[in-house]
């Protein structure tokens, strides 16, 4: 009796094969074998579960050390701009000081845009120590900005908006983190939003300054606009969306974020009638 051809499992093909004929590995073979009998597919190897599951976890684990970076960066620099925001209430003399040399205010915010340009257009802002002496400038100016802004407003309207902009922040910040929409496919959008934003508030300076209906009206857009932002980049910090910063975007990320809760605080107290600075406040990049 002649023996039959031997058959060569890491080369026989199962079922009817597409035109290219996929060569199925010996493992393969028994699985697809045992699906086509009825039988129950062949469990993965307990050892790479293990294995995938430790790289889950391990990634989840970077993660939220960078949400923590960032969110410790975050807090430090709006620690920062309490102090300045209070010095111009305790010390007339500082009050006096920062209203009567606003200009200061306007070159230290335009200090502020570089810096934040710089993070976001070079990398800069992931090179170590040079990112967090960048973010530490940064917090001064902008904070000193801030600080002239609340110099020449009652100290009533500042708390009132500081106090809208915390529960603002924090339903936000809930939001961003239950919510299944996902904000971040939206960066295109976003950018044409700042520009119009930008375009208004530059109106608002410059030709309805005494306009209060027109100043309501704007101020409340970027209220809006700026709190749209905000929920953009935190599910860009979660990670868990289309989208996410790098996990060396910690200071970028952290100044980002920052400037949005700012331009929020900002729009609250224009809405009391003082736009000195929304002109200034809108030229803040996505």
């Amino acid at each position: 009796t002649e023996a039959g051809p031997i058959l060569n499992t890491d080369q026989v093909v199962v079922g009817n094969p597409p035109s290219n004929n996929i060569k199925m590995s010996p493992g393969d073979i028994r699985d697809n074998l045992t699906e086509q009998t009825g039988g129950s597919p062949k469990p993965k190897p307990q050892k790479e579960e293990e294995e995938y599951t430790l790289a889950y976890f391990s990634v989840k684990k970077v993660r939220m050390g960078f949400i923590k970076k960032t969110l410790g960066l975050i807090f430090s620099q709006f620690l920062v701009t309490v102090v300045a925001c209070i010095l111009p209430f305790v010390s007339a003399k500082v009050g006096s000081f920062m209203v009567d040399f606003w200009y200061i205010g306007v070159v230290t915010l335009c200090l502020a845009v570089i810096l934040l340009y710089t993070a976001i257009y070079t990398r800069l802002g992931r090179k170590v120590p040079i990112n967090f002496v960048m973010l530490f400038a940064f917090s001064i100016f902008a904070s000193y900005s801030v600080a002239t802004l609340a110099a020449g407003t009652d100290a009533m309207t500042v708390l009132l908006a500081a106090g809208i902009t915390l529960v603002m922040v924090l339903a936000l910040t809930l939001y961003a983190l239950c919510t299944k929409s996902d904000f971040t496919g939206c960066g295109g959008y976003m950018v044409v939003g700042l520009a119009a934003v930008g375009a208004a508030g530059a109106a608002a300076y410059f030709f309805v300054a005494q306009n209060n209906i027109a100043s309501l009206v704007i101020c409340s857009i970027g209220v809006i606009f700026f709190g749209v932002y905000l929920v953009f980049d935190l599910q860009l910090m979660g990670g868990n969306k289309k989208h996410s910063f790098s996990i060396d975007d910690y200071v970028l990320a952290a100044m980002k974020i920052y400037v949005y809760v700012m331009n929020i605080f900002v729009f609250l107290i224009s809405l009391r009638g003082n736009n000195t600075f929304l002109l200034a406040n809108t030229l803040f990049p996505s």
